[in-house]
């Protein structure tokens, strides 16, 4: 039996899944990588994909499910010379700071894949130092929501939690969780009335002093009047993006509010349940596309789909495009071409 197969046949869940812990965590990994592409895009990600595949061929032979550097780098870079510690050590580094943006992701592959368990990456040291996927239980969730059929020639989407701005002051908040309290509406409903009344207390004054003017108009006046405008248009777009996220509970973020290296970024307003309070959360939003296998993400639907966020094909966004369920994560080909 090849090592693909072995780790084909160990993939397969059960209705009782009677697979070892690490294992299921191990397929979650790769249920996850499979549908966000991320182990095509990244390197670390691609160490990741290869110490799941390596986890579920030892079990299956019943050996150690410790996995050495060499052979992780044997199985993604068996042609560079570099010492191996020193090619693993910066992509461990980048899957350890990615372990919190990930969480979300996983434990919705795991609740896709039917498993109990989420992974959570450990590095024994030693001589030489050794890398494992350890199965931490799936939390436990009151109400979760059903897991919904993939339509035919759609998608389902995986979430990507994104650090939110002013993350040095919360642990909360390198997650992307702004926890929606009182202290946190009071204070945004204060920031833009105060940007309000600036632009009103510039427009009086810019009528004040503009009709007492009898000269012709002069360059400066002209910028003068060009900087207030700019000022309104830029209040009124931070008035219709907060009215569209409360009415809507989700919009895609600001490039402003959201890190350099991450883009098509989303930003939630998740009402309290009876557990945690409300949330407004940064994630991010990617899947397969069943066409061409490449990353789908999430755009505005511009003119072409007003109103809307879908999900656009990084090879094809123009004819590759898929609707985006918020609720169920799933969607379905907005083209016909795309059917």
């Amino acid at each position: 039996m090849t090592l693909a197969a072995q780790s084909e046949t160990l993939l397969e869940a059960s209705a009782e899944d009677s697979r070892p812990p690490e294992v299921q965590a191990a397929a979650v990994v790769l249920a996850y990588l499979d549908n966000t592409q991320l182990a095509v895009r990244h390197k670390a990600f691609e160490v990741l994909k290869e110490l799941a595949t390596q986890t579920v061929a030892r079990a299956l032979e019943g050996k150690s499910i410790h996995i050495t550097t060499l052979n992780l780098k044997t199985g993604v870079a068996p042609d560079i010379a570099k010492d191996p510690s020193a090619w693993l050590s910066p992509h461990w580094a980048r899957l350890i700071e990615a372990e919190k943006e990930w969480r979300e992701g996983m434990i919705a592959a795991a609740r896709r894949e039917r498993s109990e368990f989420i992974p959570r990456l450990e590095k024994l040291q030693g001589n030489p130092s050794t890398y494992r996927i350890l199965a931490d239980p799936l939390p436990h969730e009151g109400a979760p929501e059903p897991v919904s059929l993939v339509p035919q020639g759609g998608i389902y989407y995986t979430p990507e939690s994104i650090t939110a701005p002013g993350a040095w002051l919360s642990k909360a908040l390198n997650a992307g969780i702004v926890p929606w309290t009182a202290a946190a509406r009071w204070s945004l409903m204060l920031t833009v009335m105060t940007g309000l009344i600036a632009v009103l207390i510039l427009a009086w004054l810019l009528l004040y002093f503009g009709i007492r003017v009898t000269r012709p108009l002069s360059p400066a006046d002209v910028t003068t009047v060009f900087v207030f405008l700019m000022l309104i248009a830029g209040v009124a777009s931070v008035f219709r993006f907060f009215g569209e996220l409360f009415d809507l509970r989700i919009v895609m973020a600001p490039s402003l509010l959201t890190p350099l290296s991450k883009d098509n970024v989303t930003l939630e307003l998740r009402p309290s349940t009876v557990d945690t309070a409300g949330e407004l959360v940064f994630a991010r939003y990617t899947s397969t596309c069943p066409i061409c296998n490449a990353s789908v993400e999430l755009f505005d639907g511009g003119k072409d789909f007003p109103g809307r966020i879908v999900g656009r094909c990084r090879r094809s966004a123009r004819e590759h495009v898929y609707s985006f369920d918020h609720a169920r994560k799933i969607g379905r080909p907005l083209r016909e071409s795309a059917s």
